[in-house]
């Protein structure tokens, strides 16, 4: 299967709005690619900071990033990548919602909201899923 030829335009699309302002969280386990050099190379561009979460990479990629964070691989591999990342994005987000609890509470309550909206059936004139 090849590559899917839409998601190099979607990232640009994400990327777009990126402004100094910003801090851009990238997770890199072990390979360094086209993708991630467009996101390091855009950030650099608009003066964003970027946070590098990798099990490799950091030695590579260091000089080009605010902060590492090591998100090493389990020794008997039975817990992956995803397992770490996720815990870090976890940690990284509680101590983000915590700086503007008012905010945090009514992005919550909406984000609920919303998925319980994509989660009904259309009452009328919808398709069903």
């Amino acid at each position: 299967m090849g590559a899917d030829p839409t998601r190099g335009f979607q990232l640009a699309d994400a990327l777009l709005p990126l402004t100094g302002d910003d801090v851009v969280l990238v997770f890199v386990p072990g390979r360094h690619n086209r993708d991630v050099e467009a996101i390091l190379t855009h950030a650099e561009r608009t003066g964003a900071e970027v946070i590098l979460v990798t099990s490799s990479l950091d030695r590579r990629l260091g000089d080009r990033v605010l902060v590492t964070l090591p998100a090493p691989m389990s020794d008997t591999k039975v817990t992956g990548e995803i397992t770490t990342a996720s815990m870090i994005t976890d940690i990284l987000v509680t101590a983000v919602a915590g700086r503007s609890v008012d905010r945090s509470t009514v992005t919550a309550d909406l984000l609920t909201q919303l998925r319980a909206d994509l989660d009904e059936e259309p009452s009328r004139g919808g398709r069903a899923r």
